[in-house]
């Protein structure tokens, strides 16, 4: 996924589908070394796998080493750390992002992206975890992963547009 491929309105989008597929997977208050592993499926490609669950890990707070990032810094300018710590769940956890997890972040969801077809991904909810949690909020992983693979393809595409697709809210 290239900088320059995403725009902010479609980083904050991206920030947001990450956010409601993290607050799904990851166990309310739980420490990112504690998440929930997914099950492979029969036919699971084991790096798709392997990237939602590092997607999970940096939305839980995860901060990995990252070669290019011996100290990282905060990942976002002031005012739009400023904007999302003001936004709701699904938004206010990337505010304190740093750029080791960020590039982490950004290089899962092309790892995922580029191994998903939309032909798979849209006839169903391909490479989702078998976790014991309700059919709905499995649906809402699986919007947030189709929003994250159409902003890895370069959609255009701003938060309230990925609110609509995921959660189905006009603002």
């Amino acid at each position: 996924m290239g900088p320059t491929r995403l725009s902010t309105e479609s980083l904050e989008a991206l920030l947001f589908a990450v956010g409601v597929f993290g607050a799904i997977y990851n166990p309310p208050g739980a420490p990112w070394g504690t998440i929930q592993k997914f099950k492979p499926r029969v036919g699971a490609k084991e790096r798709m796998r392997m990237a939602v669950e590092m997607i999970a890990a940096v939305q839980a707070g995860g901060d990995f080493p990252a070669w290019r990032f011996n100290n990282p810094l905060p990942a976002f300018t002031t005012e739009f750390r400023d904007c999302l710590a003001v936004a709701d769940l699904y938004e206010n956890w990337a505010a304190s992002l740093n750029e080791r997890q960020l590039y982490t972040l950004l290089w899962q969801i092309g790892e995922y992206g580029i191994r998903v077809s939309f032909g798979e991904i849209e006839q169903e909810p391909y490479l989702l975890p078998v976790l014991e949690i309700a059919p709905s909020r499995r649906d809402l992983m699986w919007k947030a992963l189709c929003v994250l693979v159409a902003l890895e393809r370069g959609h255009a595409m701003n938060v309230c547009e990925a609110r609509k697709q995921v959660l189905g809210e006009s603002v």
